[in-house]
């Protein structure tokens, strides 16, 4: 029996409609959202990172740069994060949110109108993830795709991978597609029309869903208002 999800695209209205009509997919990348600041929902200051060493009561040595005469000198710091970052942050992000449900009813964070007020909601998983691997194997563009894991950064030490974010992203449950490419900029491909797989919504109009099961699958009824 298949697991309940949900895979939702949260955006503005306009470019929603693009994807649902045009299958137009609208790829930032991932130094815009290293670099983005609105309020901890797409940017994020740990996406360019790729080392990190959290130290605590501990003393660290500091020296004037490019002075040969400088001398060393200690300073005490309770708490520490020491981050490495990418030389050029490369690669172009998809970003959409993977929720695991149950039966019963499902709840839209209301966080979530911070990225438009408007989602896509994909009814068929398998068949939208078919059109983006065709359409980027026909220009011939590599990439990967998958699950963000959740952790606190703000105490971790040692490799920072490109599918972990810090836990106060977690309620976003993002899953991602990451494009290899060789470019900082932002990047947009088409995969088609998905109006047959997928339904605009508004977050004012649609505040979660019914989740039942129906034969060996399950469905979501959008629900408006809650008992």
């Amino acid at each position: 029996m298949n697991k309940p999800t949900l895979l939702i695209k949260f955006g503005l209205r306009e470019h929603l409609t693009d994807m649902l009509k045009k299958g137009k997919l609208h790829c930032k990348s991932i130094k815009w959202f290293a670099e983005y600041e609105d309020g901890k929902l797409r940017g994020d200051e740990f996406e360019a990172v790729v080392k990190m060493q959290y130290m605590e009561n501990n003393v660290i040595q500091l020296k004037e740069a490019n002075n040969s005469n400088a001398q060393w000198k200690n300073l005490q710091v309770k708490t520490a994060l020491y981050k490495e970052y990418y030389k050029e942050p490369l690669g172009n992000l998809f970003c959409m949110s993977h929720f695991s449900v149950n039966e019963g009813i499902f709840k839209i964070d209301k966080r979530f109108s911070g990225f438009g007020g408007h989602f896509v909601l994909i009814h068929n998983q398998p068949e939208f993830f078919l059109r983006i691997e065709r359409a980027l194997t026909l220009i011939n563009l590599g990439f990967c795709r998958g699950e963000v894991e959740y952790l606190n950064l703000h105490t971790h030490s040692g490799e920072k991978r490109l599918y972990q974010k810090d836990n106060e992203f977690s309620f976003q449950q993002e899953y991602r597609v990451h494009l290899h490419r060789d470019f900082a900029d932002t990047f947009e491909f088409p995969i088609g029309s998905i109006e047959d797989i997928a339904t605009l919504h508004s977050c004012d109009d649609v505040k979660g869903f019914l989740i039942r099961k129906s034969g060996q699958f399950y469905e979501g009824s959008p629900l408006k208002e809650f008992g």
